[in-house]
């Protein structure tokens, strides 16, 4: 990989870390230009386009790649996790069980077991595009209103409880802006339920020596 393509994938990672996915496709697209049907970028892309709620050019990105590549864990969980907040239930459980099928590590099939539960209840997946609205404004207050941003998260989690920015996000305002480190742990606790994060891990050590 040149320096160019370095620079680039520089570029893109720390878009993505910061949640600015306008600029981290921007990027992958000039990588997958430079090197196309590599199956990392068009994974990242999903990932970005996901974020995006570009939901149409995700699953077809991400049918591709499995009609190329093949099943493989991370594939069949993204397309999953695309279906899952597009709104297409049935789709999302199907990919759901596929994933299942390469044999998850343990917390990501407890995340996998959650989201299929989630859908069994139709009344509780309903609200599921209206949790991507609260997430959303939530994110916008973090600064402004911590307080508010904080409702609309425990509202967002109770909704969806495999959100894992919301109950992360939550543990956060209840550590820097609450003042409530034992709410806090319990908020990242059960983000380490469900995925390994060290700087989650690094929060909760934190928050559980304020307790």
């Amino acid at each position: 990989m040149g320096i160019l393509d370095r620079y680039y994938e520089r570029r893109t990672l720390n878009a993505m870390v910061q949640s600015q996915w306008a600029e981290a496709e921007r990027y992958l697209l000039k990588m997958m230009k430079r090197r196309p049907g590599v199956l990392g970028l068009n994974y990242n892309m999903g990932v970005v386009l996901l974020a995006q709620k570009k939901f149409d050019q995700a699953e077809a990105l991400l049918t591709q790649s499995i009609d190329r590549f093949g099943r493989s864990l991370r594939l069949c969980r993204l397309l999953a996790d695309i279906y899952y907040y597009w709104g297409k239930g049935s789709s999302a459980v199907s990919w759901y069980h596929k994933a299942l099928e390469e044999e998850p590590a343990e917390k990501e099939k407890k995340l996998i077991q959650l989201r299929l539960k989630l859908l069994k209840d139709e009344a509780r997946y309903s609200h599921i595009a209206e949790n991507a609205r609260l997430v959303e404004e939530a994110r916008s207050l973090m600064k402004s209103d911590p307080a508010k941003a904080l409702e609309l998260y425990l509202e967002a989690a109770e909704y969806d409880p495999s959100d894992i920015e919301s109950l992360n996000n939550i543990g956060s305002l209840y550590m820097n802006h609450m003042h409530q480190s034992d709410k806090a742990a319990a908020f990242f606790r059960k983000v380490l339920d469900l995925v390994d994060n060290q700087a989650v891990a690094g929060n909760l050590l934190k928050a559980e020596k304020e307790i």
